[in-house]
């Protein structure tokens, strides 16, 4: 099931929220930022300024953010999350920071935010945050507002954060109940047990973000344009990428699709490490955020195929050298991972066969994926080969659908 994409208020903020908000440069790239996250380019240039004009337009837009923080409660959580001293810290860095250093400067996430969302904005992520506190459990509130300390280098924490508040908010909001960090008979504990009609489905939210490869690939590419102010394009691959690339490429996001699954279905490939119920519908709800990654990609549709298949499957792919192309199969990537996490130490081989039918059946105790843009609904996957209690019906998953459907109500 498709839907067309909509922009999401305090969720389409943070694309740049660890670069400096220049409103007027942002106002310039309008039809730029409207596109999808992945088409936009990763850094914003201020060519053709003059270096104090631009650090002029930095120091307008912390003084907008100091206003901003200024109109809000003193117990607000985005106001303890960054003191005076920190924003002070920030001004006078922006003030003596040397001219050809100024663009490539990075700001906590808060700061970037608060920079680009208006007061409308500000106010609905706040209402959120303290719709989440408040239904949570007295010794879990504190976790819920710790992504909001994320450093500049830190913008998956970001990510992570602000996506699971928003779908614990939503579901409130609609009149659900809901049970949050609900702890599993194993130990582990999911994001949320939501009760719909008269089931209890169990709920978990993760994001996938930009690579540590590409963040690299992008930092090389910054450190050589502070260098050679003329560079203008970052082009993959190319001089920046090192050899034997991993990305961009389809194949790898396949591989790192079925890493994240298995982070919440058979952590570190162990079936006991599940957060998955076994006698109830459980559903994934996985957000593309930031730049590079996008719900969309080949490699995620490769490795839907794979998980919802029937386990274990008796083709393959070709060996690489025969055909070109990666082995893309859910049975090649638990081999090569167990290979490399037994070269390591961290599981033993004999645990890995003795567990092998468990892990490769272990995506049947999902019902279903939602997949999202940031925020935005793309599209969902019904998991027909679930164990019978874990499935989840057409009238269901259009249920959910309809659920998550809406990111907040505000856009840039």
């Amino acid at each position: 099931m498709e839907r067309t994409n909509r922009p999401s208020s305090y969720r389409t903020t943070l694309t740049c929220a660890t670069l400096p908000p220049l409103r007027e440069h942002l106002a310039r790239r309008r039809d730029t930022l409207r596109c999808r996250p992945h088409q936009h380019h990763m850094f914003l240039d201020a060519a053709g300024a003059a270096r104090d004009a631009y650090r002029e337009g930095m120091l307008r837009e912390l003084v907008d953010v100091r206003q901003k923080l200024g109109r809000l409660s003193g117990c607000s959580p985005l106001r303890r999350a960054l003191p005076e001293k920190v924003l002070h810290r920030v001004v006078t860095e922006t003030r003596h920071v040397a001219p050809s250093d100024l663009r490539f400067r990075k700001w906590p996430c808060i700061i970037g935010f608060l920079g680009l969302a208006s007061h409308d904005v500000i106010r609905e992520l706040e209402a959120d945050l303290e719709t989440v506190i408040r239904h949570s459990a007295p010794a879990n509130r504190a976790k819920v507002t710790q992504f909001l300390n994320a450093r500049a280098e830190e913008d998956r924490r970001w990510y992570a954060g602000i996506f699971e508040v928003w779908a614990k908010a939503t579901v409130l909001k609609q009149g659900l109940r809901a049970q949050f960090d609900y702890v599993l008979p194993n130990g582990r504990d999911c994001d949320m047990r939501v009760t719909i009609g008269d089931r209890d489905f169990y709920v978990e939210c993760t994001v996938i973000t930009q690579d540590d490869e590409g963040r690299e690939v992008g930092d090389r590419f910054l450190e050589a344009k502070r260098r050679d102010p003329n560079l203008r394009i970052l082009r993959r691959p190319g001089p920046f990428c090192p050899p034997n690339a991993r990305g961009p490429s389809p194949y790898y996001m396949t591989r790192r699709f079925y890493a994240k699954v298995y982070d919440k279905i058979a952590k570190d490939l162990d079936p006991d490490k599940s957060q998955c119920a076994v006698d109830a519908p459980n559903i994934l709800l996985m957000s593309f955020s930031g730049p590079g990654v996008w719900a969309d990609n080949s490699g995620v549709v490769w490795a839907l195929e794979e998980l919802f298949a029937d386990q274990p499957r008796s083709t393959r792919a070709k060996p690489t050298g025969a055909s070109g192309i990666p082995d893309l199969t859910l049975k090649a990537w638990l081999e090569f991972t167990a290979q490399e996490r037994i070269q390591k130490g961290s599981l033993s081989r004999d645990d890995y066969i003795r567990n092998w039918s468990d892990l490769i059946s272990a995506p049947r105790r999902l019902g279903g994926i939602i997949l999202f843009d940031n925020c935005a609904f793309s599209r969902s996957r019904v998991n027909y080969n679930v164990d019978p209690a874990c499935a989840v019906s057409h009238a269901e998953i259009a249920e959910l659908e309809r659920l998550f459907g809406n990111g907040p109500s505000h856009s840039l």
